[in-house]
């Protein structure tokens, strides 16, 4: 190309365009760098040194009760204590810390014939121990009530096949009572040493929201010598 008598040389034309794509990047550069700054500053973190500590599972401590009829275990803070004073009085009374509310009689070869309970648990022999079901719903809910004795309180009741007495006059308290299609008010327990011994067992917890695994563990551990 030619400008009035004088010409532009290939090498100017090459320094012109250097100089405007450089002008270009420099601009990039800059609007790039300032957007980096004011959107994702620059962060430092550091990560605390990893620690590790051994699980260690909590073991729950057991009190053993070891009598000549038979061994079982009860959670920590239970204790055996004086037999109540009635007319058919158990072997054994069983109880836990007073905050806790429970207790448990044990029957042995003088089960009570005329004993009202108001929830029943279905239990039968199984070596020198026992198999038991669930513990089932306040009996006035499947007992028909105006078979009421007036004397006693109680109504004839059924669960799982098995007749018992259903407390109908005090249905709110919350006693748990074996039973069992061995006999009414008890059943045949047997061990290798002592024989076959009649044994009816009564269960109470107190609070609002009682918990029967506390049971089902004590039924579990229960061995006949």
């Amino acid at each position: 190309m030619y400008h009035v008598d004088r010409r532009i040389h290939r090498h100017q034309k090459f320094l012109k365009r250097a100089r405007w794509v450089l002008a270009v990047l420099i601009v990039a550069l800059t609007v790039y760098g300032l957007f980096r700054i004011r959107i994702t500053p620059p962060q430092s973190v550091h990560n605390s040194p990893p620690t590790s500590k051994s699980y260690q599972a909590a073991t729950v401590t057991k009190v053993t009760i070891n009598k000549p009829e038979l061994t079982l275990e009860l959670p920590s803070g239970w204790t055996e204590d004086t037999i109540p004073q009635t007319r058919i009085s158990p072997k054994y009374y069983l109880r836990s810390p007073s905050v806790d509310a429970r207790q448990m009689q044990i029957y042995i070869d003088n089960p009570p014939q005329s004993f009202g309970i108001n929830k029943a648990i279905a239990v039968s022999a199984s070596g020198n121990g026992i198999v038991y079901d669930s513990v089932s719903d306040n009996c006035i809910t499947y007992t028909d009530v105006s078979k009421r004795d007036p004397a006693t309180g109680f109504a004839t009741a059924k669960w799982q096949g098995i007749d018992f007495y259903c407390d109908i006059a005090n249905y709110a308290r919350a006693v748990v009572g074996t039973v069992s299609k061995d006999g009414f008010n008890y059943f045949n327990a047997t061990g290798p040493n002592f024989g076959t011994h009649k044994v009816f067992i009564t269960y109470t917890d107190n609070n609002i929201s009682p918990d029967y695994s506390v049971l089902y563990e004590i039924l579990d551990s229960l061995q006949f010598k």
